[in-house]
């Protein structure tokens, strides 16, 4: 009996504390941008800013790459 009340307690503190910790957390949502040649977008969920510089088209060994030139910046 001595020590099931300790257990008991433990078990207790460890379930709510679980419980409080979850509500916490926030919702991740997903976000999907379209960003145009020159257009700046920011991401004030993360803090970002991203800029399209330009997209284009390269020919490397007979093959065809497209390439965006993207700058992405931190907590401008």
């Amino acid at each position: 009996m001595r020590i099931v009340k300790p257990l008991f307690a433990i078990a207790a503190c460890f379930f709510i504390t679980a419980g409080c910790n979850s509500q916490l957390q926030k919702e991740f949502t997903e976000k999907k941008l379209v960003i145009a040649s020159q257009q700046t977008v920011t991401v004030k969920e993360l803090g970002l800013s991203i800029t399209n510089n330009g997209c284009g088209r390269e020919w490397i060994g007979g093959a065809e790459r497209l390439y965006c030139y993207l700058v992405i910046k931190r907590k401008d």
